[in-house]
């Protein structure tokens, strides 16, 4: 006869090993979120600097911050810096993962390729 001590023994176990696969789901998942949440902070900072190098070709550094800030604002994310070296615009954005409690930033720098103005379309 069987011992009644070992009674409902595997039903622990499968439940254990369900708690274990369900959680490590949950992890991957949040992970994910970072990744992307990451990766789109990537995407905002490279759009604003472009932005902001546009508008600071146009106007001016106070311009190309305010048009930068402008785009990032508009897709929730704050911006950290933004800085003008020469013809380039430097931006740092900051953005939040939900499912992790922390800061995701992320850089971006625009310009011309070089500081000569644009040919005229005719190859050198």
């Amino acid at each position: 006869m069987k011992d009644q001590r070992e009674s409902g023994a595997g039903t622990v176990l499968a439940l254990g090993i369900v708690m274990a696969m369900v959680i490590s789901l949950l992890g991957m998942f949040a992970l994910a979120e970072a990744v992307v949440a990451k990766d789109r902070t990537q995407d905002i900072a490279d759009l604003a600097s472009l932005a902001g190098a546009e508008e600071l070709r146009v106007s001016g550094q106070k311009e190309a911050c305010a048009a930068a800030s402008d785009l990032i604002g508009s897709h929730g994310l704050e911006m950290k810096e933004c800085r003008a070296e020469g013809s380039h615009v430097i931006i740092t954005v900051q953005g939040r993962a939900k499912a992790i409690p922390m800061a995701l930033t992320s850089s971006a720098r625009a310009g011309p390729s070089d500081d000569r103005p644009a040919s005229s379309g005719q190859a050198p």
